[in-house]
């Protein structure tokens, strides 16, 4: 009989364990949460500008697709880059 009450204490200790631990998670990822979207909305706060795009940029960037595709079509091939 003894057995069986202490074998209930233990599980009845690890049920209250095992909430606490959930409040516990739940208290600090809440935190974590309220602190991102703080952290977010002060990024946002600083108005955006939109940025030129020259002629050298939109050159720039189909070299940059040319050599990924070239590295691509290397390895695909040859199995190597």
């Amino acid at each position: 009989m003894t057995e069986s009450v202490h074998l209930i204490e233990a599980l009845d200790a690890r049920v209250e364990r095992r909430s606490e631990r959930r409040e516990f998670f739940k208290t600090a990822l809440g935190a974590a949460a309220m602190t991102a979207a703080g952290a977010t909305a002060l990024s946002f706060s600083t108005s955006a500008s939109a940025q030129t795009i020259t002629d050298a940029d939109v050159l720039n960037f189909a070299l940059n697709l040319e050599y990924l595709e070239a590295q691509f079509y290397s390895y695909a091939a040859y199995g190597t880059g």
